[in-house]
């Protein structure tokens, strides 16, 4: 299997209660693009990147893989459409 990494970025402090709507809805969602700066190896190295930040506490990764059927698309379409219809 053969998988791929799709982000969304989630605005104005959501992210954490969008990832706990799609689990709800039986779709794994993850974070998994951390900025090198926040690695313990960097740590003697850190500097502060506001922007960076602030981008990596907004992104998520959503399922996608090769042989996701139709029905797991919708479900995370679904998902998503269903959580922001209810947080605008």
């Amino acid at each position: 299997m053969v998988t791929f990494t799709y982000i969304v970025r989630v605005v104005n402090g959501k992210r954490e209660q969008l990832m706990k709507h799609l689990k709800k809805k039986g779709v794994d969602s993850g974070i998994h693009y951390i900025p090198a700066h926040l690695f313990t190896f960097y740590k003697r190295y850190r500097a502060v990147l506001p922007h960076t930040r602030s981008l990596y506490d907004q992104i998520v990764t959503l399922p996608l893989y090769c042989d996701m059927s139709d029905q797991d698309v919708d479900e995370v379409i679904s998902g998503i459409k269903n959580f922001f219809k209810k947080n605008k």
